[in-house]
């Protein structure tokens, strides 16, 4: 599984690509479980592969947008035997729930049963019920609170009290307020017994709670695996199979196919829009067209990512016009992965050169996609990066997907304009191919 790349930040906030295993191995080191059970570490293992399966770009788990990790130390010399082994014997498995990764939640001890999640996190995740724990201990743990502590905490007031609940009550008192009869854990006393057992001044007292022990069973959330449980599971002849079906209400195994994310765009949909067309002849220098450089750019880019299995969709496929209601109509019906807009750009002044990548506010996939492009093309033509910018182009607005519209080069650049070849085009089609496979950790 060592060709699953998945995008993450080194201790310097690069973004860099790590293979999943190696971010999986450094990710449960620093969790530092102390399983001396394989089978519940190769559970631990499978869970937490499962929620960084979210991603992989190029799997249907990617959910976009989503932050990279950041990975303090990527040491995968540091060396612990058993994990190496539970996460090399559990490759690329993941647990899923309805076709969809489940995360990693678990608890040091569930102190004999998990918790539902809408009970910890206020939503209720269905893989998340709670179940009654016969695998771990009841032990328990005690703290003194102070009650002064609690109060403040709470934005509370205290005052003294008539009773305090089963310890003090039943309190009977003369018109003065002095105690007449009492009942203490059951015991019931006078007044006067009451002053004297106490060593009080006086049998007209009330009372003030300072300080509350508090005894709490088991250790965690309760959300997930019990790491004790799972632990003694594996002690009895438990699967890691078992453990996680035990945890994990209503889950299924699956195993992710290294060779299509790894090599291929299969179930990736990228429409492809060459800019123009027919009477709208775009941009001109010296009889070239920019409908056509356009059209020979998305042709050969089809054909590149088609060879690796991507579903290639064109706006048009020949010399005619379509207009950009019907290009947005195009990409919304077929809801892509991205959707690529090509152009070639033009300014009254020829000293300025360049590719330029515009995306929609806010759009942070295209963004990523946009920076790769710009670099490959600026290093592969020897132009002018331009950068990626954020525009409110009609397609790039009412398009419901994420993309990029490129301006390649500018048609009337005093140095771009001399490299409107076909060579070229073919370059710039390669460009944008190897910058998609980039995206998705692909190998082009």
């Amino acid at each position: 599984m060592g060709n699953i790349l998945i995008d993450v930040y080194d201790k310097n906030n690069n973004l860099i690509k790590a293979g999943i295993e190696e971010v999986l191995y450094n990710e449960l080191l620093k969790l530092n479980f102390s399983f001396s059970e394989i089978e519940a570490l190769k559970a631990a293992a499978v869970l937490k592969r499962s929620a960084l399966s979210g991603y992989i770009k190029n799997s249907r788990y990617y959910l976009k947008n989503k932050e990279a990790i950041l990975i303090d130390d990527l040491n995968y010399e540091k060396n612990n035997a058993l994990l190496k082994k539970a996460i090399d014997e559990t490759a690329g498995i993941i647990a899923l729930y309805k076709d969809t990764p489940v995360d990693f939640y678990y608890t040091e001890c569930c102190g004999g049963g998990t918790a539902n999640s809408e009970d910890v996190l206020g939503v209720k995740i269905n893989y998340l019920r709670k179940i009654l724990c016969r695998f771990c201990s009841e032990k328990y743990s005690e703290k003194i609170i102070d009650i002064e502590e609690i109060a403040k905490k709470t934005n509370k007031i205290q005052s003294y009290k008539g009773e305090i609940g089963n310890l003090i009550g039943d309190v009977n008192r003369d018109e003065t307020g002095r105690i007449t009869s009492v009942n203490v854990l059951g015991k019931i006393l006078s007044g006067e017994e009451f002053a004297k057992l106490f060593e009080l001044k006086s049998s007209k007292a009330y009372f003030l709670v300072k300080s509350i022990l508090i005894k709490t069973i088991g250790k965690g959330t309760g959300l997930g695996m019990c790491l004790e449980g799972a632990e003694n599971m594996a002690k009895e002849g438990k699967s890691f199979k078992d453990i996680i079906n035990y945890y994990y209400t209503g889950t299924e195994l699956s195993k992710l196919n290294e060779d299509e994310i790894s090599s291929s765009l299969s179930g990736r949909k990228i429409v492809i829009d060459p800019g123009h067309g027919g009477e709208d002849k775009g941009n001109e220098i010296n009889g070239i067209f920019e409908k056509d450089v356009n059209l020979i750019i998305a042709e050969n880019l089809k054909g590149m990512l088609e060879k690796i299995r991507a579903d290639i969709v064109l706006t048009r496929d020949c010399d005619k016009e379509v207009s950009l209601i019907e290009r947005v109509k195009i990409i919304n019906s077929e809801r892509p992965d991205f959707y690529i807009s090509i152009h070639q750009n033009s300014f009254v002044m020829p000293g300025v050169n360049g590719v330029e990548i515009y995306c929609y506010l806010n759009d942070g996939e295209a963004y990523k996609l946009g920076e790769i492009i710009c670099s490959n093309i600026g290093k592969d033509l020897d132009t002018v990066k331009r950068g990626v910018r954020f525009a409110d182009f009609y397609l790039l607005r009412e398009s419901k997907v994420s993309g990029v519209l490129i301006e390649c080069m500018y048609m009337s650049g005093d140095k771009d304009k001399l490299k409107y070849k076909d060579k070229n085009y073919l370059t710039i089609a390669d460009s944008i191919y190897k910058s998609i496979c980039s995206f998705y950790n692909v190998e082009p």
